[in-house]
Formats: structure tokens, sequence, C-alpha cells
């Protein structure tokens, strides 16, 4: 794999943990 290419993956999951955590936030809050 090319790097650019492992640097967007990790950067979309990363951007997909975020939103998780943020979903989990949302709900401990509401």
């Amino acid at each position: 794999m090319s790097p650019t290419a492992s640097i967007a993956k990790s950067a979309r999951s990363a951007q997909k943990g975020q939103q998780t955590k943020a979903v989990i936030i949302d709900a401990a809050l509401g």
C-alpha cells in the first residue's frame, strides 16, 4: 500500500472513532 493510502485510511478510521465517541457522549448526556 502506498504511504498516502495508509495515511488516508488511518485518518478515516480516526474520524469514525471520533463520530462513535460523539454518539456515546451524546447518549450519556441525553
